[in-house]
């Protein structure tokens, strides 16, 4: 009986309907989405700063602990210290190129499933490396493939924890980045030791299964949504808000709301837990991006010819240049600070991992000792940081923030003094001393240079920065360590790559001297406005 009294509404509805999708329409559901004010400080974020340790000790121990590799590669291919010197500029020149690539491409993919894909692809690339016979595929497999996979992987995880933190994102980031000390501290003993009882391909399989346990940490990437990404609309996102000709009720109801795609929001939450929930309404991207042309109003309401409904105004759109330079942040090029905290840290970072990669054999061969006495140089260095991060995590949050940068560039300048005593040393005690006293002055900093991005950008912008500065200083850094390996084998000296790194790391403490002074002048020009 039901069915029957609803045939003659069935028929009326398809009289007037256009398709027989029209007869059957349902709305679709509207789907909340909860935006915090500001980070929760805490809660699931120690999660992901927990799995990013683990990611950046593999990255650190890569970094540091592939020069175990060079012998064993030098014997079995017959290579000099400029040819192996690319499985670290290779692994250095991809980590650089995909953390730039992360920003684009996460428009697009969810950073989740992306970073436990390449989790996935680096432990095969490893493992397949260690069945291959020629020393380019070496390097490509255990290198090129394995560094863009944890240039994604480490950027997501930095830019989670920038969403997570505000408070305490200076103490998330000295954590997170405890992985880089800890990793070379625990894993280049065991690289070693691999070599010797399994053989270096034996080792290259045991290094690919620790690479796939990298999944898991990626997996603890929860996506959380911050007020803040409201901001960061675009004009293409209007488009797909505008209000139909039916009046706002019904034009908001058919919407679906899903994270900053659509501008007409009604967000799920309570004032009291920190959550926005403001009323729905239209929002602009950029106020000056839609100031109204009113020539043709000015000129023809005023004269009576048209009424004020007749009147077409139209927004005058920016061009697509400045669409694009707006959507992926490339106006910061344009910032003197971006390239003051760039070369910085590139000169650093130089001096930091791409000269103290040869410490390994430098032990072996200006200094004498055993294989394992040799390894243990690179777990000094890595010690002596980890007592640096415990330190900065602990006590640096006291340090006023315009003394900050002030303090890494005179810290920098004695880093320096350190890398070129380990230069004249002649014994392993004194080549430990000095190792350590690098890891204390040199570590801890990248934390630093990370929440120095947060602080002076905004949360949107991180990724794009965090991306763009690694580009250039892991392009630069590929480029050095290479050179420094030819001016090994002209020279015949492994000493020439601490000298090397004494005079990056003096150039470094000026640049980043004089980003202080910039970075002072832009908070000062804050507080002014």
């Amino acid at each position: 009986m039901l069915i029957i009294q609803y045939i003659p509404y069935l028929l009326a509805k398809c009289r007037n309907a256009c398709t027989l999708s029209d007869v059957f329409y349902v709305k679709p559901p509207i789907i909340m989405t909860e935006y915090l004010t500001n980070p929760p400080d805490g809660g699931w974020g120690w999660c992901i700063v927990l799995g990013g340790m683990y990611c950046l000790a593999m990255w650190g121990s890569i970094m540091r602990c592939y020069s175990t590799f060079y012998h064993s590669l030098m014997d079995e291919f017959g290579a000099d210290y400029a040819s192996v010197a690319w499985l670290n500029g290779m692994f250095q020149i991809s980590y650089g190129i995909f953390t730039t690539v992360f920003p684009f491409i996460m428009r697009w993919f969810d950073p989740r499933k992306l970073s436990c894909t390449m989790a996935f692809i680096s432990g095969m690339s490893c493992f397949v490396a260690s069945f291959c016979d020629k020393l380019w595929t070496v390097q490509v497999f255990m290198g090129l493939i394995v560094g863009c996979s944890l240039g994604i992987i480490n950027i997501t995880m930095f830019t989670y924890v920038t969403r997570y933190f505000k408070k305490r994102l200076h103490t998330a980031n000295q954590l997170l980045c405890f992985g880089v000390s800890v990793g070379p501290l625990l894993i280049c003993p065991v690289y070693q030791y691999l070599i010797e009882a399994f053989g270096w391909r034996g080792a290259v399989q045991m290094i690919a299964g620790f690479l796939l346990n990298l999944t898991v940490a990626c997996a603890l990437l929860r996506p959380i949504n911050l007020l803040s990404d409201l901001d960061n609309l675009t004009p293409q996102t209007e488009k797909k808000a505008k209000y139909s000709h039916r009046d706002d009720e019904e034009a908001i109801d058919d919407a679906v709301f899903i994270g900053t795609q659509v501008d007409d929001v009604g967000i799920a939450g309570s004032q009291s837990l920190g959550v926005y929930t403001p009323r729905p309404h239209r929002k602009k991207y950029d106020d000056n991006a839609n100031v109204y042309s009113t020539k043709f109003r000015s000129k023809h309401v005023e004269s009576g010819e048209l009424s004020q409904r007749e009147v077409m105004v139209k927004p005058n759109k920016p061009g697509r240049f400045a669409r694009i330079c707006r959507s992926y942040h490339l106006t910061i090029f344009a910032d003197r600070i971006y390239y003051l905290y760039t070369f910085s840290w590139l000169l650093f970072a130089a001096a930091f991992f791409s000269a103290t990669a040869f410490i390994i054999p430098f032990g072996k061969e200006e200094l004498g000792l055993s294989d394992f006495a040799a390894s243990t140089l690179v777990s000094a260095v890595a010690g002596g940081a980890l007592c640096a991060r415990v330190i900065y995590a602990l006590f640096f949050d006291a340090v006023p923030l315009k003394w900050r940068i002030l303090y890494i560039s005179g810290l920098y300048a004695v880093f320096s003094l350190s890398i070129l005593i380990l230069s004249f040393t002649t014994n392993q005690v004194g080549a430990t001393v000095s190792c350590v006293f690098i890891g204390i002055l040199g570590g801890g900093t990248d934390g630093i240079y990370s929440a120095l991005i947060a602080e002076v950008y905004s949360v949107q912008e991180y990724a794009y920065v965090f991306g763009y500065s690694n580009l250039l200083t892991h392009s630069a850094g590929t480029v050095i360590t290479v050179s420094i390996g030819m001016a090994v084998d002209k020279f015949h000296s492994l000493r020439i790559a601490m000298y090397v790194g004494f005079g990056m790391a003096v150039a470094s403490s000026v640049i980043a001297f004089c980003l202080h002074h910039a970075v002072k002048r832009k908070r000062e020009g804050r507080e002014t406005n």
